[in-house]
């Protein structure tokens, strides 16, 4: 689905059916394909009832609508799709840079696969669109909080995608995921500045704790000192890994200060690397994934996928 505004301030709406070549925009602005009315969009939404559909609405110009906006047109055409859906939202120049992916979406709500859960291998163009989903940066859009930039490239900013922070070591239980990786080198994260009180009181803090590397103060310090609120680890692992935070059992090495209700690293920098699938199955409400070294399996929760598993291969 296709959404922008016409020069009277209008929303215009094009949807096509799984059409490959629907990026020419002669096609999008065509007369005979726009609706300018949600209620007819809906209307051809709810007409095609396969299960498993995925809808991925494209803005036009991310001038034209915040994040809020497009958000909330997406609840709003949820209740027309068929069973089993799942949705994404994108800029033109990005998605139709990478061509359509309708198998597979990664965003901020979790990771969604359009498939009904017959038990087959995944096809050659559905691991192509695994590696576009689970690359390691994702285009950051309208409205995106600043703190998740990690880097600028052709005059666009980027975040780190958030499903690659989970890839940082193995676990047999999303239990035991071992969260000091992940706080290492988690994007969602604010700087301690020597010039701020609060942020030396807090400093003075962390370094009353039983193994913490600094010494000095926060200038002396060789590497920023970072503060990764657990509110936002803890939505983050709900999304992607069905389990609270608290859940977590593997928390050696981590620093933790209640009074800010935040956990603390001390990284000179924070990557991520993509997975790079190779081959991959459905069996039922499971799907795994195989790189070169490991195998990544995911199981449906709710109507989205979650990581369930990230083992090396024997």
């Amino acid at each position: 689905l296709f959404v922008w505004k016409n020069s009277e301030g209008q929303t215009c709406y094009s949807l096509f059916w799984g059409e490959k070549d629907a990026f020419e925009q002669s096609k999008i602005y065509d007369a005979q394909s726009v609706m300018t009315d949600l209620a007819a969009v809906r209307q051809n939404l709810a007409a095609y009832r396969a299960d498993g559909t995925h809808l991925t609405i494209v803005q036009m110009s991310i001038d034209d609508f915040s994040k809020t906006e497009m958000a909330a047109l997406s609840d709003q055409l949820t209740d027309s799709l068929p069973a089993n859906h799942s949705s994404s939202i994108g800029a033109y120049g990005d998605v139709a840079e990478s061509g359509l992916n309708d198998f597979v979406t990664v965003g901020d709500d979790g990771i969604h696969f359009a498939v009904d859960g017959a038990k087959r291998l995944l096809t050659a163009d559905e691991v192509r669109q695994v590696n576009l989903a689970f690359t390691n940066y994702l285009p950051l859009l309208d409205g995106d909080d600043g703190h998740k930039a990690a880097l600028v490239s052709r005059d666009k900013v980027f975040y780190s995608n958030p499903v690659c922070h989970f890839l940082l070591s193995h676990y047999e239980r999303p239990q035991e995921i071992a969260l000091n990786d992940f706080i290492d080198y988690y994007f969602g994260f604010q700087t301690l500045d020597e010039r701020n009180s609060d942020d030396q009181r807090e400093f003075s803090m962390l370094q009353k704790m039983t193994d913490f590397p600094i010494t000095g103060t926060i200038a002396d310090s060789p590497v920023p000192i970072k503060r990764v609120s657990r509110a936002e680890v803890d939505g983050d692992f709900k999304t992607f890994l069905s389990i609270s935070l608290d859940e977590v059992t593997n928390r050696q090495g981590t620093y933790y200060l209640a009074d800010y209700d935040a956990f603390y690293n001390c990284t000179s920098d924070a990557a991520v690397m993509p997975f790079k699938c190779q081959s991959g199955e459905v069996d039922g409400d499971i799907i795994r994934l195989y790189s070169e070294k490991d195998v990544l399996t995911l199981k449906r929760v709710n109507g989205r996928y979650c990581i369930i598993s990230h083992l090396e291969k024997q």
